[in-house]
């Protein structure tokens, strides 16, 4: 139906130009009403109670619609002498509600159109009586409640004052690149910064957009934890920590038989003597929530449902995006009571938060914002964040801020730093973990634990107990200097708390090391054959992918891969602890055929972690001396191991057990090419027998054959003379080249020095056990091959025999 107008001879409540409508929706009506105006007139500024007007169509006649006495716009218009012709339409559920100014009434009781319908064809009024922009005042910064409420900025009808407890406990907050989103979020927090000391209130800020919006805020001394998505894992630990924080306060509430931290913080206000302070209110504020849900979605599950449950634990969330718009589901939006949306690109993304499209339409001018259940309002600028946080942190020293977990890891320390761990973190006592419990470092039975670093924990950091296996250490090619320092710090703190021989396959010697060899040396592959025969002892290899090479060189590929795949196998048995780094390739544990009970990886990227087996949520932002803990059955941890070797050789703590390292195997060593050069010179034996450039220790004679001339003869008497046995007796002396007689030498002992490669492959076929190393043994008239048994071995002439 059609509206008409009487004659407007004044812009008055009570005269003409008025109308009421009756009913349930009443408000719908009424808007209907000015639409069908609007239509027939050819536009209309429309102020519905104190909201902003809004237009439909063209500007032309106003219509107030409200269900006040007193019309709100009118008050605010009366100055205006210009005034177009107004028309008011008041509403009310009865007749008796209706104001009385009101000059028809109609009824209606049905909803004429939907809710969103209005904000669908009205759109905002830029003559809008709200600043361009609102300063921030401290002064004026605290809200009325007692909560944590602070003013956010300014409205038609003045200050408008949010509350996280009263209005909460949640906020959901969107606004489109230029909206300022981010300025208004910071200003909030800033703003219950100043208004509320550390012991009100902390944050958790996780800033997905790179730390960019926060940063600004980890000055203050209410910031328990800055968190970005460049280190992920941090954003896990901080989750753990407030799951902690929840249960432990849950059951303090219980213990004080209240039900939520509001009713603590009552019971405490009104008795502080017989009731204890309340915990801090804790406000976790995410921006770029939509990242955190499409990378971390898991993350994203875990703060929801902490927030669900928190509600009356004090945990409240401020959750920001970009986007809406798919990202808020519904169980989400249930439990955001404060909603706040400033301009949005589309009226989908404003439905999301709003139920209707109104943000979409705000002007271009920044804080500009919707508030649900309050309306259009300009949210506070604060210009100068950084001396906000400078006046918190002089008014509340951050020592004088309990935190509410575990400080960060240190990302450097000292073996006296892991010898303090029991004390310094509140663990076991694990820097004197070793006893004299006799067992040996290959089985976990009877052994108790080494500490060798600290392990990152929620409530405290504890010690990073070594149970007995292997260590494998990875990082990248970039890396290998760090990984090259662990394998040696960690393999001097075990072999010098459990007092076993320690060799190293490195370019760097190791003080106290029974060998040091390089990954080129040819000891190197005698080391690796006999290092399990002779355990138990720690192997610390500090490149294996440049020993494996050399092995690969020296040998043939299928050669060396056999020998270090059996050393992998062998070592547990026999006792032997391998600490090794891997460099430049990451691997998961299988590829080490499960060696490995203890892993240390410097992964830096998705990309590599997934190669070592991880979890790219697993991953962290790594110190220099820290890297992630794997460990099989147990989920990933940040550690922290020194980069400094420890002493080798002094007893652990005073436990004397120092005769393990007197033992006939403590002393098997493969010296390097310059130790073995110093034993030929300055040996006084005739010849050294094996890799080890041990004198000979027979306990009889045997009679001899030689596989050369007779001048080789000399060497073995020089032998006999040097042990005290008679003279030799010689069998039989195969020239060289009837190398075909060579089969067995049963009962006898064979010398060939300077061998051709046709002998070496003839006394190998007649040999079960030989080392690897003479393939590829530089020979020489002073050195060769002897044999005993079914055993070959090299032999070495000592300088006073050469020139004998």
């Amino acid at each position: 139906s059609r509206v008409t107008l009487a004659p407007l001879a004044s812009a008055q409540p009570g005269d003409a130009s008025s109308l009421g409508v009756v009913g349930r929706h009443g408000a719908e009506c009424a808007l209907w009403c000015a639409g069908q105006v609007a239509a027939q007139l050819g536009g209309a500024r429309v102020w519905w109670d104190s909201r902003s007007p809004v237009l439909l169509g063209a500007p032309g006649i106003d219509i107030h619609v409200t269900d006040r006495e007193q019309c709100p716009a009118c008050t605010r218009a009366s100055a205006n002498e210009k005034a177009p012709p107004i028309l008011h339409i008041g509403y009310a559920r009865r007749i008796a509600d209706l104001p009385s100014w009101c000059a028809r009434v109609c009824a209606a009781d049905e909803q004429p159109v939907s809710t969103r319908w209005w904000w669908t064809v009205a759109r905002p009024d830029g003559q809008d009586a709200l600043p361009t922009r609102l300063d921030w005042d401290p002064c004026d910064a605290q809200g009325a409640s007692g909560g944590l409420g602070v003013v956010i900025g300014r409205a038609e009808s003045g200050p408008v004052s949010l509350d996280l407890v009263a209005d909460g406990p949640h906020a959901l907050v969107a606004g489109c690149t230029g909206s300022g989103k981010s300025e208004a979020l910071l200003g909030w927090l800033a703003s219950i910064a100043h208004c509320y000391s550390p012991e009100r209130v902390r944050f958790i800020l996780i800033d997905y957009k790179g730390g960019s919006t926060f940063s600004r805020l980890a000055g203050l001394p209410h910031t328990q934890a800055l968190l970005t998505d460049l280190d992920a894992g941090a954003t896990s630990r901080a989750l753990d920590g407030i799951a902690s924080l929840l249960l432990r306060r849950e059951a303090a509430l219980s213990e004080l038989a209240l039900p939520d931290l509001a009713a603590w913080e009552r019971a405490h206000e009104a008795d502080p003597g017989a009731v204890p302070a309340p915990p801090p209110r804790l406000v976790v504020a995410i921006d770029e929530f939509r990242v955190l849900a499409d990378t971390h979605p898991s993350s994203m599950d875990v703060l929801l449902r902490l927030a669900a449950q928190g509600r009356s634990l004090g945990l409240h969330l401020i959750a920001a995006t970009q986007r809406p718009s798919g990202a808020v589901n519904a169980s989400m939006r249930a439990n955001m009571d404060i909603r706040l949306a400033l301009r949005c690109v589309s009226s989908a993304d404003s439905t999301d938060i709003l139920g209707d499209a109104r943000a979409s339409a705000l002007p271009r001018v920044p804080g500009r914002a919707v508030l649900a259940g309050t309306g259009t309002l300009q949210l506070s600028y604060m210009a100068d964040v950084s001396s906000v946080v400078a006046g918190c942190a002089r008014r509340w020293p951050p020592s004088s801020s309990a935190p509410l977990w575990a400080p960060a890891l240190p990302e450097v320390i000292g073996w006296e730093d892991v010898d303090r761990a029991g004390a310094g973190v509140g663990g076991e006592d694990a820097g004197r973990a070793l006893s004299a419990s006799g067992s040996h470092p290959g089985t976990k039975e009877g052994w108790p634990g080494l500490a060798l670093g600290l392990v990152e924990g929620i409530e405290a950091h504890t010690a990073l107990l070594w149970d007995g296996g292997s260590i494998q250490i990875q990082a990248s090619a970039h890396e290998a200097d760090v990984a090259a320092r662990w394998v040696r710090s960690l393999a001097t703190r075990i072999a010098g708390h459990s007092l076993l021989p320690l060799h190293v396959i490195g370019e760097e010697r190791i003080s106290g090391a029974r060998s040091c060899l390089s990954p080129g040396d040819l000891g190197a592959i005698d080391l690796l054959e006999g290092v399990c025969e002779h355990g138990p002892s720690v192997l610390a290899v500090t490149d294996v992918g440049a020993l494996r090479a050399c092995l690969a060189q020296a040998l043939s590929i299928p050669q060396a891969e056999d020998l270090w795949s059996s050393l992998l196998a062998r070592a547990r048995r026999a006792g032997v602890v391998i600490v090794a780094a891997y460099c430049g390739r990451f691997t998961s544990s299988t590829a080490a055929m499960g060696a490995f009970s203890m892993r240390l990886v410097r992964a830096r990227d998705a990309d590599e972690a997934l190669h070592a087996g991880l979890l790219p949520s697993d991953l962290r932002a790594l110190g220099e001396g820290q890297a992630l803990l794997a460990r099989p059955g147990e989920p990933t941890a940040l550690a922290c191991v020194p980069l400094e070797p420890a002493p080798i050789g002094a007893p652990p703590l005073g436990v004397e057990h120092r005769s393990r390292l007197l033992t006939t195997r403590g002393q098997w060593r493969i010296p390097s090419p310059s130790e073995a050069a110093s034993l030929v010179s300055n040996s006084q034996a005739p010849a050294l027998i094996g890799p080890e450039y041990a004198p000979a220790r027979w306990e009889h004679a045997l009679p001899w054959i030689i596989v050369g001339t007779e001048a080789h003869a000399c060497s073995v008497e020089a032998l006999h003379a040097a042990l005290g046995w008679d003279p030799p007796l010689i069998d039989e002396i195969i020239p060289e080249s009837a190398w075909t007689r060579i089969t067995r030498w049963d009962g006898h002992r064979l010398l060939a020095l300077n061998p051709s490669e046709n002998v070496i492959r003839a006394l190998i076929r007649a040999s079960h056990k030989y080392p690897l190393s003479i393939a590829t043994q530089p020979w020489n008239p002073s050195c060769g091959l002897i044999c005993e048994g079914d055993t070959l071995t090299t032999i070495q002439l000592t300088a006073g025999s050469v020139k004998t």
